[in-house]
């Protein structure tokens, strides 16, 4: 059992909005098993879900349709692979076309990561074997993994308010200034979080 504080609210939070902008985009039958932090300048990425068929890198603030950037099918899954260089550690998924590179990791989410993607080889190479497990979310300030059932991460909206929108504007913006996102994208991310938050 996790003791509660403001990380613990906050990484529930990234949750449930990364749980409910990707939601649109999974397929049917597809249903998430873990969520950890990953970054991705272009195309830019906030997070990585692991579902019972695919690994997939995304972002909420594109519009449905749009949001799932990088995927793997787990039967296309050959190995897992942190590389480090300078002061980050990036995600190298293996197939038989070679390494697709997702991004950078937070180095205490690696066991946690590397755990998630080879349960999700092992499973679809023999189907018969899947079992249900409950939703797993990787927390930043926590290194060791914490277990989140579905049904205990809040399915309300994040509350709306005015210092919330202006963060996630100026989080927008930001990236938008560095280059992450082009004007178009941008314009897109920025309509997206006022219809979500107004």
């Amino acid at each position: 059992m996790v003791e509660s504080g403001a990380w613990i609210i906050a990484s529930r939070a990234d949750t449930a909005m990364w749980q409910a902008g990707i939601a649109s985009d999974l397929l049917p039958g597809e249903s998430i098993t873990a969520f950890a932090h990953i970054f991705r300048f272009k195309p830019v990425m906030e997070a990585l879900a692991i579902t019972n068929c695919r690994v997939i890198g995304f972002t909420t603030v594109l519009e449905p349709g749009k949001k799932v950037r990088i995927e793997v099918r787990g039967e296309d899954i050959r190995s897992v692979e942190f590389v480090r260089k300078r002061v980050t550690t990036k995600l190298h998924i293996h197939t038989d076309r070679g390494p697709i590179l997702f991004g950078d990791v937070m180095d205490q989410e690696q066991d946690f990561i590397r755990e998630h993607i080879e349960r999700l080889r092992r499973d679809t190479a023999q189907p018969q074997n899947r079992t249900a497990e409950p939703l797993r979310v990787s927390l930043e300030k926590q290194p060791s993994e914490v277990v989140l059932p579905s049904s205990s991460i809040p399915q309300v909206k994040t509350p709306r308010t005015t210092t919330l929108l202006s963060d996630e504007i100026a989080r927008l913006a930001d990236m938008h200034q560095k280059g992450w996102l082009d004007d178009e994208e941008f314009r897109a991310a920025k309509r997206a979080v006022i219809s979500r938050m107004s």
